[in-house]
């Protein structure tokens, strides 16, 4: 094969890995290796735009920030830093509202089995392989918030100025558990 051809197809492949990852297109998963974390029937779509998560009683936005749509594929997903993400959900005291999930709600949307992104496409599609951010704060550094990375579905804390993606959740109400 001519040396120009085989750089022009490397360079191809480059992109089209980046461009399909970046927008979470293509998730790897291995179902032989374990089970479904988050099975598709732990999950009742509301509509276009909430899921119901039946095990842990919370409301989940379908689409990240920016996005929207059926296969959420409308808008742009948008990166925000830790301040910007937490002006997402209105400031109310209602404990029923839209807010940045915390660092225990956030990894329970993780399917273990997959990976780029680590998440159950069907319900949450286009999800980016990258990081979300919680509403919970660094314990150690006043300067670092935690995340949780869709691409390997791994947690960490990270500098409140960086600019990760955000997807946004509510406690369902008692009489909204059993509709």
């Amino acid at each position: 094969m001519h040396p120009v051809t085989l750089s022009k197809l490397t360079r191809y492949a480059v992109i089209c890995l980046s461009v399909t990852s970046s927008i979470g297109l293509m998730a790897q998963c291995n179902p032989e290796v374990l089970a479904e974390t988050t099975p598709s029937q732990r999950f009742y779509t509301l509509d276009v735009t909430r899921v119901k998560d039946l095990k842990t009683g919370l409301m989940w936005q379908r689409c990240p920030v920016g996005a929207r749509g059926v296969q959420c594929d409308q808008g742009l997903a948008q990166r925000m830093n830790w301040q910007q993400a937490q002006q997402q959900a209105p400031a109310t005291s209602d404990p029923y509202r839209w807010r940045l999930p915390t660092i225990k709600e956030l990894p329970t949307l993780v399917e273990a089995r997959c990976a780029m992104p680590a998440i159950n496409t069907d319900t949450f599609p286009a999800t980016p392989s990258a990081k979300f951010w919680t509403s919970s704060s660094s314990e150690l550094n006043t300067n670092e918030a935690w995340f949780v990375d869709f691409e390997r579905g791994k947690t960490n804390d990270a500098n409140q100025l960086d600019r990760y993606f955000v997807r946004l959740v509510r406690t369902l109400r008692l009489e909204e558990r059993t509709q």
